[in-house]
C-alpha cells in the first residue's frame, strides 16, 4: 500500500500542519508515501527536510488537467496505491484523473471547511464519484454540513484535528510574549491563533474575552494571524 497524498496549498496553516502530522504517524507505522504538491509549496519543503517522497505539479486552476495527469503516473508506479486529497482542488485532481485518464486508484477526501459543498453538477459528481472510499470530516459539524450533498452516507466519518504532544513534554517558560508586547509578568495570557478570516469566528472570541475581563483583569488577549 502507498499513500499519495494530494494538497494544493503554497501556504502554511492548520490544514498542512495536520498532513505533516499525519506524514510522521504513517512513516513510523512503515507505510510507504509520496507527496504531490507545488514547486515551491512549504508542504515541498517540509518534505525535503524530513526524507519524504515528493512531486511537484504546475498550478493555475482548480482544474488542473496536468496535475491530474501526474497524478495518474504516480499511481501508476504501485501496485496498491490510494489518494488521500488533502483539499478540495485536490480532490477535483483525483477526480479528473479518475475521469479522464482512468486511474482507478480509491480515493479518500478530507473536509475541513464549514461550509456547504457547491451545488453545481460538477461538485454533485465529484463528491459522489465511485472511487470514494471515504470522506473525512474534521469534526461532527463538518459532517452534518456536507452530508446532505453525499449519496452514500456511510462514506462519511469524523477524525479530528491531533498535535504532537510531545513538542509540549517539557515545555520551557521563556515569557517572549510578555516581553515583546510589554504584558504585566503576573498575568494569564489567553492566545487564538488562526487566519483572520470570517470562518474562524474571531467575534465569539472577542465576547468570551469581554466577558472574562469583567471578573478577572489579570488577563491579556491575543490575537495572532494572517489577514486583513
Amino acid at each position: 500500500m502507498t499513500i499519495i497524498h494530494v494538497s494544493t496549498k503554497q501556504s502554511w496553516r492548520g490544514g498542512e500542519q495536520q498532513i505533516a502530522y499525519l506524514i510522521d504517524e504513517l512513516r513510523d507505522a512503515g507505510v510507504e508515501q509520496v507527496v504531490l504538491t507545488p514547486a515551491n509549496s512549504k508542504l515541498s519543503d517540509f518534505c525535503q527536510e524530513h526524507g519524504i517522497r515528493k512531486t511537484h505539479f504546475y498550478k493555475w486552476t482548480g482544474i488542473n488537467f496536468h496535475a491530474a495527469h501526474v497524478l495518474k503516473k504516480i499511481c501508476k508506479r504501485y501496485s496498491q496505491p490510494i489518494i488521500h486529497a488533502h483539499d478540495s482542488h485536490a480532490h477535483t485532481f483525483a477526480y479528473l484523473s479518475s475521469l479522464f485518464f482512468g486511474n482507478k486508484a480509491p480515493i479518500i477526501v478530507s473536509r475541513r471547511v464549514d461550509f456547504p459543498v457547491h451545488r453545481n453538477l460538477f461538485s454533485k459528481w465529484k463528491y459522489n464519484a465511485p472511487q470514494i472510499r471515504k470522506i473525512i470530516c474534521v469534526s461532527e459539524k463538518i459532517k452534518e454540513i456536507t452530508a446532505p450533498s453525499i449519496h452514500n452516507k456511510t462514506l462519511l466519518t469524523v477524525v479530528y484535528s491531533g498535535i504532537d504532544i510531545s513538542r509540549f513534554s517539557a515545555p520551557k517558560t521563556q515569557n517572549i510574549l510578555k516581553k515583546y508586547f510589554q504584558i504585566p509578568e503576573h498575568h494569564l495570557i489567553i492566545g487564538n491563533i488562526a487566519a483572520l478570516a470570517p470562518h474562524k469566528d474571531y467575534f465569539t472570541f472577542v465576547d468570551t474575552a469581554e466577558l472574562i475581563l469583567k471578573q478577572y483583569q489579570d488577563v491579556t488577549f491575543l490575537i495572532i494571524g494572517q489577514g486583513p
